[in-house]
C-alpha cells in the first residue's frame, strides 16, 4: 500500500469511528445503510502478483532463435539459502544438441540442482529527455 493510501485509510477510519457514535441513536435501517456506504468508500488493498516462478512450473523464456545460443539473466532462490542470487539461464549448442543450463555470472556452469524459484529482473529506469534540447536535468 502506498503511503498516501495508508494516510487516507487512517483518516477514513477516524471519520468512521466518529460517525458510529452518532449513528447508534438512529433506527437500525439507517445505521445499516450508513455502514454500507462507509464500506463502499473504504480503500482496498489489491494483491500484487507473485513475480517468482517455481522451476517445476516453467523456466525463463530465452530470447532469440531457438536453434542458436541465447541467455537471460534472472534472480534465483536456492532451497538451502535464504538469499537471492543473480544467475544466467542459457540455451547452448553442445555437440550439435541444444541444452539448457544455469550459469553463474562469472561463466561457471551451475551443477548443484538446488534452484527452486526464479524471477525476471526489473527493467532499468529509462532516461527522460527534455523535448526542447535533448538534454537531461537532474531530478531532486
Amino acid at each position: 500500500m502506498k503511503k498516501q493510501r495508508a494516510i487516507d485509510a487512517i483518516a477514513l477510519y477516524e471519520q468512521i469511528s466518529a460517525e458510529v457514535g452518532s449513528m447508534l441513536k438512529q433506527p437500525p435501517g439507517i445505521i445499516v445503510s450508513k455502514i454500507m456506504a462507509m464500506v463502499l468508500q473504504a480503500p482496498t488493498i489489491s494483491r500484487q502478483p507473485d513475480p517468482w516462478t517455481n522451476v517445476e512450473d516453467g523456466m525463463p523464456i530465452i530470447p532469440g532463435d531457438v536453434n542458436g545460443h541465447g541467455e537471460i539473466t534472472v534472480a534465483v532462490m536456492f532451497k538451502t539459502e535464504q538469499r537471492v542470487h543473480t544467475m544466467i539461464y542459457e540455451r547452448a549448442i553442445v555437440r550439435n544438441k541444444t541444452v539448457y543450463r544455469w550459469k553463474w555470472p562469472w561463466d561457471l556452469i551451475y551443477r548443484d540442482g538446488g534452484i527452486i524459484r526464479w524471477a525476471y529482473l526489473p527493467q532499468p529506469p529509462q532516461k527522460q529527455e527534455d523535448a526542447t534540447d535533448g538534454a537531461t536535468e537532474p531530478q531532486c
